[in-house]
């Protein structure tokens, strides 16, 4: 994981509160971004899935991915899934990934750059309420096997995913009753 990369996430929604200068202040005691962003829990922490609810969650949206972007995602096999933990972490959700050695494309013409080990997402998404949420954030990630987050790769195959689930509602809306469903049978 790079905790720089994260550290400077945290830092967008702390900017009024800090001021970044360069490492040699760091022999008259000032602490790095990092070490800011851990202090006050800005880091990621996550963990394995425990409850059904979480794992019945995760695997309606990987069922939706499936039905819908068959031959758009190639992940074989699927992610593994965790969750974040930590309420403050500036992530909605990411993906721990490894290069593809392979040339792989998808039926759009994509490379497959990265193929995905772990799909994280934040545990407040796991709501009765944030179906949406969570397959946007979903869909989002599975587009990092296509690039980074600024890559012009990632940005084509986010558009596409985009288009493809417009087309697909009922499959969507199905998908969002399970889920909804889920929290009633708790009850």
């Amino acid at each position: 994981m790079n905790w720089r990369q994260e550290a400077r996430s945290w830092y967008k929604n702390v900017r009024d509160k800090y001021i970044l200068v360069g490492e040699p202040f760091s022999l008259l005691g000032y602490s790095s971004l990092e070490d800011e962003c851990r202090r006050n829990g800005g880091l990621v922490k996550d963990d394995n899935l425990h409850s059904e609810i979480e794992k019945t969650c995760f695997s309606i949206l990987e069922e939706v991915c499936k039905n819908i972007f068959s031959d758009f995602f190639i992940a074989d096999p699927w992610p593994s899934y965790k969750i974040i933990t930590n309420p403050k972490a500036t992530y909605h959700g990411m993906v721990s990934l490894y290069k593809n050695k392979r040339k792989q494309f998808n039926k759009m013409h994509l490379c497959i750059r990265n193929k995905i080990y772990y799909l994280y997402l934040k545990r407040s998404i796991i709501d009765v309420d944030k179906f949406y949420d969570g397959l946007s954030t979903y869909v989002h990630e599975m587009c990092h096997m296509f690039g980074g987050d600024s890559s012009e790769n990632f940005s084509l195959g986010l558009t596409y995913a985009m288009e493809i689930l417009l087309q697909n509602t009922a499959i969507v809306e199905s998908a969002h009753q399970k889920w909804r469903q889920q929290f009633h049978n708790m009850v």
